[in-house]
């Protein structure tokens, strides 16, 4: 008797996901298959735990995680191809804020490439313009020790605080 009632219930339920969507704007239609991919998921996870079959459920979920995380490397170190791949499959098209980043990133290297005056390393290692060496170097320490790439840091501000300890002490 139950597995008659869950066939006409399944039954129903495709019956509703193919007339009720035609009847509905795109916006509710979505809403709705929304929705109802929901209540079937949960249906399913109600379903297999009354009937004792929900142990499967949890072991390919466990090993889609060990998979993922021993795969996580391998996706970020192609991340920028896969990038590049999935740009080509939509068609080409970019959002306007990736070439914002990219003149960004360029920006900031013309930026570090340029040359240091003195005020703005004092200003960079947060000292005053009398500062002896001694000074200098354990302000170079302490925010280094903050800032190392290694720690947390920024490669961008890593090298602007060696670069403002090597036109203070050079000079």
């Amino acid at each position: 008797m139950f597995r008659i009632v869950l066939i006409i219930l399944v039954f129903f339920m495709i019956y509703l996901l193919i007339k009720r969507p035609m009847l509905l704007s795109s916006v509710l239609s979505g809403q709705f298959l929304k929705k109802t991919g929901l209540l079937i998921a949960f249906g399913l996870l109600v379903l297999l735990a009354a009937t004792g079959k929900l142990h499967w459920l949890f072991a390919m979920i466990g090993a889609v995680l060990a998979f993922l995380m021993r795969s996580l490397p391998v996706i970020m170190r192609y991340a920028p191809q896969l990038h590049r791949l999935w740009a080509g499959f939509v068609g080409g098209k970019t959002r306007p804020e990736e070439h914002v980043s990219d003149n960004f990133r360029q920006s900031a290297h013309k930026r570090q490439a340029e040359p240091m005056t003195r005020t703005e390393a004092f200003q960079v290692l947060g000292l005053a313009p009398d500062a002896t060496e001694a000074q200098i170097v354990m302000a170079h320490r302490r925010l280094m020790a903050k800032l190392h790439p290694d720690k947390g840091g920024s490669d961008y501000l890593a090298s602007r605080i060696n670069l403002a300890r090597k036109v203070l002490l050079e000079s």
